[in-house]
């Protein structure tokens, strides 16, 4: 995949991230999980880093080990297709615990990219 395309998909899982935080932003679980219109925005923003992620070359993600990618690309299929084994508090701990993470990985990922290719 050409690096626009990698840095692209890339900044679009920024992008989505950042509007999940902004979401849940002054949110507790409580508040989340009662507010359906905010679970809903951050299950489309969580499955649209899923897609993303799957169109980013595994040798590019293999950077990042310590990311779960698949189990990433996985959820997409979750989130869109098995909406009714979802559960808030498990969706409340990928955005609080593993979102932080994600965005650490990416930040990285992209500026390897971008430095790789001055």
């Amino acid at each position: 995949m050409p690096l626009d395309r990698v840095a692209e998909r890339l900044r679009d899982i920024l992008e989505f991230s950042e509007k999940i935080r902004l979401y849940v932003g002054g949110c507790d679980f409580s508040d989340f999980a009662a507010d359906s219109k905010t679970v809903d925005a951050v299950l489309r923003n969580l499955e649209l880093i899923g897609e993303a992620v799957r169109h980013i070359p595994k040798d590019v993600l293999e950077a990042e080990p310590s990311i779960g990618w698949q189990d990433i690309r996985d959820s997409r299929s979750v989130f869109a297709h098995d909406y009714w084994a979802i559960d808030d508090s498990i969706v409340w701990r990928i955005v609080t615990d593993d979102l932080p993470k994600l965005e650490g990985a990416v930040h990285r990922l992209l500026a390897a990219r971008i430095a790789s290719s001055e």
